[in-house]
């Protein structure tokens, strides 16, 4: 018998092997902890299993934020730590209004690039919003992208630029003087972007 209130909970018994299966569905950190089976023989039999239910933790590369040039194609890619095998990974899309839906290929537009990328293609205004994946309802990530007009810098690109001259420590790098220049703008253009209605 089985001693739960709990619907998720359940007993299969396979009759010819005389094995008894403790069936929980979608487990949650708060399932974990100590199982005990018995069997009431005159000299009672236990045994206690101990449960411990990990849940991944997810990354996107570029979170918290993606600054992009339109036109631009942006690369999403969720990766799982902690995962002993193959996780399913959703992935979602939540507009400015905050209106939320399923992201999903769009011909031109969305591309599924693997099990946890995807590829947006020409982005517009209208691609800006919040991004997120998850593989189970109490772990997901979030990047928020922001579109700015095609000649402003990505800050992506400025990014690239500064780990290049901040790893070569020579006079091949960026000058310093570019580099506060180039600061300069982005921040100017983060200003500028901000103060948009």
């Amino acid at each position: 018998m089985l001693v739960t209130f709990d619907d998720r909970i359940s007993i299969e018994k396979t009759s010819y092997l005389s094995q008894w299966s403790l069936n929980i569905k979608y487990a949650t950190p708060s399932d974990s902890g100590q199982y005990e089976c018995q069997v009431s023989t005159e000299h009672k039999l236990s045994k206690i299993v101990n449960l411990s239910v990990m849940v991944p933790s997810l990354a996107i590369d570029g979170s918290p934020s993606i600054l992009a040039s339109a036109g631009s194609n942006i690369t999403l890619k969720c990766t799982v730590k902690g995962a002993s095998n193959a996780t399913n990974i959703s992935w979602f899309y939540q507009n400015v209004d905050g209106s939320k839906k399923r992201l999903k290929e769009e011909k031109g537009k969305i591309v599924q690039t693997g099990a946890g990328s995807w590829m947006l293609v020409r982005v517009d205004p209208h691609s800006a919003g919040n991004y997120s994946c998850s593989t189970h309802t109490s772990n997901t990530a979030i990047v928020t992208i922001n579109v700015v007009d095609g000649e402003r810098i990505p800050e992506a690109m400025l990014e690239e630029e500064l780990k290049a001259y901040t790893s070569s420590g020579t006079r091949g790098g960026l000058s310093s003087v570019t580099l506060l220049l180039q600061m300069g703008v982005f921040i100017s253009q983060l200003v500028t972007l901000l103060l948009m209605p």
